[in-house]
């Protein structure tokens, strides 16, 4: 059995308070998955989450009978989350660096807590900034434009995010918007401008600073928001009518240079007013788009462009809570004398991290870890705003 780091646990539980505050709006805006059914929070590398999916249901015309019908066939499907990373924060002090800091007016639990805000820092980012790549990936639709920064004149966009949700069937609960601090800063400029007309929403963020819920959204920001580097593709067009509404899989005859997962295609005659958000690069003159896929039929030719081939976009992204899970454990570490252990579990986050302290000789190593993985389980419920 290991060691409890019962000396050390208000410490490390004080920098838990302070440090997970700190810009982490996608992983408050999905579900999250922290333990298995029987309450576990470790496992290894490599493990599974499924969730499931259910397919959609056709209608059926109900005849009173003597005897009941069958229900009509539905097979779920599962979206796997693999855990696929196995990370830690660490930092050390030697016995000669804990007696300076013990004489030092006893600065080393002050220390430990400090370093340990960095090392929960350090593996929260990481898990932030991995998400909203996830996301970035793995949505349906976007708007916006590449390089204007949004709310810059007026929040509408809100409007334009909402509707593509509807569009693809999400419920108008458990909605939420998450930002860079660059457009979060926009929202607060057009608030602010409002304060006199906008009731409590405006009222809320120009005293306390706080982005409240807009057009159905709960706004956060996050400093892991996404960078997204566009292909080169240019002069592409489709080769062959794509009647069907909901296709996803679309084949080239012409253009060059490359498109890949997260860019925005848009077919630029038939329907130019859509943003479709690619699953998976352009290979063998097929591109995969997120679900659901077009929303209107397609002419053969039709010429479709990526948005600022060559350059970047800020992935913003609305999105549903179920739309995406994020899979987070503790790696499985043998008890040992030398090594204390114990799980810490944030209120805000719901994150839970793995401390260690390890005595080796002359020297004490802390440790700060996780295991984690994430997976856009419905496109559908996830629209990037582009900026």
């Amino acid at each position: 059995m290991a060691n409890v780091m019962t000396n050390l646990t208000p410490t490390f539980f004080r920098a838990m308070q302070i440090v997970p505050r700190e810009l982490a709006g996608a992983l408050r805006a999905i579900t999250a998955n922290f333990a298995d059914a029987n309450g576990n929070q470790k496992a290894s590398l490599g493990t599974t989450v499924k969730v499931p999916i259910v397919g959609a249901l056709t209608i059926e015309t109900y005849t009173p009978a003597q005897i009941t019908t069958v229900g009509s066939s539905n097979t779920p499907t599962a979206v796997s989350v693999p855990l696929d990373y196995n990370e830690m924060a660490t930092f050390h002090l030697t016995g000669e660096e804990e007696l300076q800091l013990v004489n030092g007016n006893d600065y080393l639990t002050k220390h430990v807590q400090n370093s340990a805000e960095q090392a929960i820092r350090t593996v929260i980012n990481r898990i932030e900034a991995y998400v909203c790549t996830a996301m970035s990936v793995g949505a349906s639709r976007a708007v916006g434009a590449a390089g204007s920064t949004p709310f810059g004149t007026d929040l509408t966009v809100l409007n334009a995010l909402s509707k593509i949700l509807t569009d693809n069937g999400m419920p108008m609960i458990d909605r939420s918007l998450v930002i860079n601090t660059a457009a979060g800063t926009n929202m607060r400029d057009r608030l602010t401008l409002a304060a006199a007309t906008a009731g409590s929403v405006a009222d809320e963020m120009t005293r306390n600073g706080w982005i409240a819920r807009l057009g159905g959204f709960a706004i956060s920001e996050s400093a892991g928001v996404k960078t997204h580097t566009c292909g080169t593709g240019t002069a592409y067009q489709l080769n062959g009518a794509l009647a069907t509404v909901g296709t996803t899989s679309i084949t080239s005859d012409t253009g060059a240079g490359t498109i890949l997962a997260g860019d925005a295609v848009n077919f630029t005659t038939t329907d130019p007013g859509r943003k479709y958000i690619v699953k998976t690069a352009l290979a063998a003159n097929v591109t995969v788009l997120g679900k659901p896929g077009t929303m209107i039929a397609l002419p053969d030719d039709e010429p479709f462009t990526i948005e600022n081939p060559s350059g970047t976009f800020v992935s913003n992204f609305a999105c549903h809570k179920a739309a995406a899970a994020v899979a987070i454990r503790a790696p499985e570490i043998p008890a040992s004398p030398l090594i204390e252990q114990t799980m810490v579990t944030d209120a805000v986050t719901g994150l839970s991290l793995l401390f260690c302290r390890i005595v080796g000789d002359g020297l004490t190593t802390y440790r700060v870890h996780a295991m984690y993985g994430a997976a856009v389980v419905n496109p559908e419920g996830v629209a990037i705003l582009i900026g």
